[in-house]
């Protein structure tokens, strides 16, 4: 291969399914909480995804999907609020069906993705 020079870093980034979208309601040391729960699919696999990567000031971080038991609305400022911003939803139904980016945690589990991470 002769233009080895100009080869690109590969993104790992890999596109799910999403098949379902589920709340699990969960006690925590301050109350109870929703985290919500996405079933994807990939290469003919399913399983669950709850967390994302997200940008908080400049920083890539991964972050649970969570929705207080009160809620009205979701925050934009929340996780799941920058989720649907990054995917130009208003609502978690509307990411039914949708084809996501995911991308691995330093364990290699796949997690959705709300942010650039170039």
């Amino acid at each position: 291969m002769d233009d080895f020079l100009d080869l690109l870093v590969e993104k790992s980034y890999r596109m799910v399914l999403v098949k379902e979208i589920k709340k699990q309601k969960l006690k925590l040391q301050n109350g109870e909480c929703y985290k919500i729960a996405f079933l994807v699919e990939y290469c003919g696999k399913q399983f669950v995804i709850s967390d994302s990567w997200v940008d908080i000031n400049g920083v890539k971080k991964i972050q649970g999907l969570w929705l207080p038991i009160e809620a009205t609305a979701i925050l934009p400022t929340s996780t799941l609020g920058k989720l649907l911003y990054y995917y130009e939803a208003n609502s978690l139904q509307e990411l039914n069906n949708k084809e996501l980016k995911s991308y691995p945690d330093k364990n290699g589990f796949l997690v959705l993705v709300a942010c650039e991470l170039s």
